[in-house]
């Protein structure tokens, strides 16, 4: 992996800004206790937000979605992330919000806190390596264990924990949620595209995968690259005939998939659209975003 940027890591707690190694949470808080909470992860590039509407909204349509109340609006979370930005001196990093329903003094299932713990933490960016973009990745498939509220960014993330510990077990980067029928729906912290004949898939949104940010910023941007993109449904065996199979997130960008559970896929080498989407995220989004021209 490699670092970027200079300065240090802060974190805004409840709006206190700490160093991070200075911040603490009660050992009530249902975060820590039940999971009960939701979060979010945002890059900044030159010192500013990338796609934050997106990541926003969408924290805040998680908080709705498990009935989370006194969630803060996009306005105090984004003047709370750009002081928290200025203060750090970094100017490429990561954004993580964790907002938990907060604690009551005691442990309690039933009792509901007043008041939400809202966490923000900003750190420097790490990236893959140019050479990972280059070479490819090898991923595994995973029965889909999750509950049914895989669309939302809650922190309640044991079975993507165990996904990822397979794919570390035999040697891949990633592990692809998979149904008994074969659907494939999304990667632990990715979302899919996959190539065949020119027309580029990713699965459709439903309770099944996230909606990410990253994903729906590529969509428009991928007609420039293909013949033709759709939602549809994708499957282990579209995924072995692909001409290119493809990943996307935050931190990911765009990387090309070489290998699917030990088969080689798409002649073993990352294809020109995978290289090609990954140039446009580059120009358009994170440019764009991030202060560029």
């Amino acid at each position: 992996m490699v670092a970027a940027g200079s300065g240090r890591a802060l974190v805004d707690l409840n709006g206190e800004v700490l160093p991070a190694g200075e911040a603490r949470v009660s050992v009530w808080d249902r975060g820590f206790l039940f999971g009960d909470a939701v979060f979010e992860a945002v890059r900044f590039h030159r010192g500013r937000p990338v796609l934050w509407g997106v990541h926003c909204l969408r924290l805040l349509a998680s908080a709705r979605g498990i009935g989370m109340e006194r969630v803060p609006p996009e306005e105090d979370l984004a003047a709370r992330v750009a002081r928290l930005i200025e203060r750090s001196g970094l100017s490429d990093g990561t954004i993580y919000i964790q907002v938990t329903r907060g604690d009551v003094g005691r442990r309690s299932d039933s009792e509901m806190p007043a008041e939400p713990t809202v966490l923000i933490a900003v750190n420097p960016h790490t990236c893959l390596a140019e050479e990972t973009y280059a070479r490819g990745v090898a991923v595994i498939t995973f029965e889909d264990i999750r509950w049914r509220y895989a669309h939302l960014k809650t922190t309640n993330l044991l079975p993507r924990t165990l996904a990822r510990i397979e794919a570390n077990r035999l040697g891949a980067h990633e592990a692809l949620f998979r149904a008994g029928d074969g659907r494939v729906f999304e990667g632990t912290s990715t979302n899919l595209f996959v190539l065949k004949d020119g027309v580029l898939t990713t699965p459709p949104l439903s309770d099944r995968l996230l909606a990410g940010a990253t994903r729906a910023a590529l969509l428009p941007l991928a007609r420039r690259a293909v013949r033709r993109v759709r939602e549809d449904d994708v499957t282990v065996a579209d995924l072995f005939e692909a001409d290119e199979v493809m990943l996307c997130g935050t931190t990911t960008e765009v990387l090309g998939v070489v290998r699917v559970d030990g088969h080689e896929v798409a002649g073993g080498r990352v294809g020109p659209v995978a290289k090609a989407l990954r140039d446009l995220y580059r120009s358009e989004v994170l440019e764009r975003d991030g202060g560029g021209s």
